[in-house]
């Protein structure tokens, strides 16, 4: 009997520990970059904090035409499913874009009009 509670305890131990681990949110996407401009600066930050992170390019530029994979690890994954983005070009111009559920999206396409007004799309 004792075996049987131990089994059923171990279980229910592991059952817990799997549903937390699916219930992390797939964040990672490619972005692309479609702005006519350089990215010289990349800022991702839960939407629940109200300071930005750290630069997510590390002194890389993401060219105009080009993508890159944008990936996060299983803690970033369970830190939060909203977030604030916050793109910097060489020249200092800013664009963010808050409350992106990144669970949602798989490809993030950066897109400019003449006024140099960003936006994105999935």
């Amino acid at each position: 009997m004792k075996k049987k509670w131990r089994v059923l305890c171990l279980v229910i131990i592991f059952s817990f520990a799997f549903i937390n681990l699916v219930s992390a949110h797939n964040l990672d996407f490619k972005l692309f970059n479609n702005t006519g401009k350089h990215i010289g600066e990349f800022y991702l930050s839960p939407s629940s904090t109200n300071s930005w992170e750290f630069d997510i390019l590390k002194g890389h530029v993401i060219y105009d035409g080009d993508s890159r994979l944008i990936t996060f690890s299983a803690n970033d994954s369970q830190r939060a499913k909203y977030w604030d983005l916050k793109f910097v070009e060489p020249n200092g111009t800013k664009h963010i874009f808050k409350g992106i559920d990144l669970s949602t999206v798989s490809n993030l396409i950066l897109t400019s009009n003449d006024s140099n007004i960003w936006s994105w799309q999935k």
